[in-house]
Parts: C-alpha cells; structure tokens; sequence
C-alpha cells in the first residue's frame, strides 16, 4: 500500500512525485488523500508533484491538496487518438489534464508549455496495463522539472512508466505498486 510505504521514506528526499494515482469512483478518494498526506513531508523545497486526474474529479482533488501544497498549473495531455465519451456530461474526452503542485517556489527548470501529445502508442494500445501511459509522459515532466540524479517517486507505479522514464534519464526512481503481477512486469521492464 503507497500510503504504508510513503510514511517509511525520509522527510525532503524527492524531487519529483509523478503518478497516474486509479481515479475511479471507488478509489479515487483513497488515492489522492494519501498523495495529499503524505507527499508533502517527501518533497524537497521546491519539488514539484504531478498527477493525472480525471476532469470530473478535479473540484474534490484539489480540495483534498488544500493548504498542503501549492497548485501551480494544469498541463494538458493531449490524445489525439483514444476518445473516452463520458455520456453522463456530454462529453467527448480528448485529453486529460496533469494536477502540477509545488512545494514552496518550483518551477520548472526550463519553460514548459501547458499542453502536449504524447509521441508513443502504448497510451493507444496499453500492451501492459489498462490504464498505461506511454513513457513520453513521464519524459514530458521529468525532462522539464528535474535534473540528472533528482529522485522521482511514483506511488502508483502500474505499469512501471515513470520508473522506465527515470532510468532512461539519469534519475533515482522509487515506485510503489500493490498489485505483484505488476511488480513482476516492472522489474522485466527495468531489466529488458
């Protein structure tokens, strides 16, 4: 459980907390309180965290963020290709948006646009995990708001992206994930 694991890792170690936390109806809530509660003790001065959320879930996300770090932007995902239709809003979705909090002053370390695309398929096709976001993602962030060495966490790891991004970038990623399927799969992923 990340909440179990988050409240073992030392006080300002992380630089980046980059997570895709599940945002259903039933675990939602659970999700984002333990990134509100325990993230902040985590975060160094200046670090930032960014998590995906679904758009109808916004008003209670950052109400649960309330007072503990600082929102800073909404950066936009772009998918151009998977259009989920949300019929009970009237809504095509095509894109999603990334909640970025800061704790103190962060910024990021060269100008970041507020929206992007994507440039893998496994967004499209998911080979590993249904809700699987390619690794250009986690590049996006870890390119504009870390450095070589940063450590970055990801307290749901699903799929292993964030972690995949961080080796490829010369970074410390730490990943929590309850599910051990999933933890197998990480770990070919991070060897292969």
């Amino acid at each position: 459980d990340c909440k179990d694991v988050m409240k073992q890792l030392p006080s300002d170690f992380v630089d980046l907390v980059l997570t895709d936390p599940p945002y259903t109806k039933e675990t939602f809530y659970y999700a984002y309180k333990a990134l509100a509660d325990e993230s902040p003790r985590l975060m160094k001065f200046g670090a930032s965290l960014v998590a995906l959320v679904g758009q109808y879930l916004i008003p209670e996300v950052t109400a649960l963020f309330w007072n503990k770090l600082r929102m800073n932007w909404i950066v936009w995902m772009n998918q151009p290709t998977i259009h989920a239709v949300m019929k009970g809003f009237g809504v095509e979705v095509t894109g999603m948006p990334n909640l970025w909090y800061v704790k103190g002053k962060g910024i990021a370390r060269i100008l970041m646009p507020d929206s992007f695309t994507p440039a893998g398929t496994d967004c499209i096709y998911k080979p590993l995990h249904p809700w699987q976001k390619d690794v250009s993602w986690a590049d996006y962030f870890i390119n504009h708001l870390t450095l070589p060495g940063d450590v970055v966490l990801d307290p749901f790891c699903g799929s292993g992206t964030t972690l995949v991004s961080a080796k490829k970038n010369g970074l410390v990623g730490i990943g929590v994930e309850i599910d051990e399927k999933n933890c197998e799969q990480i770990v070919r992923r991070l060897n292969g």
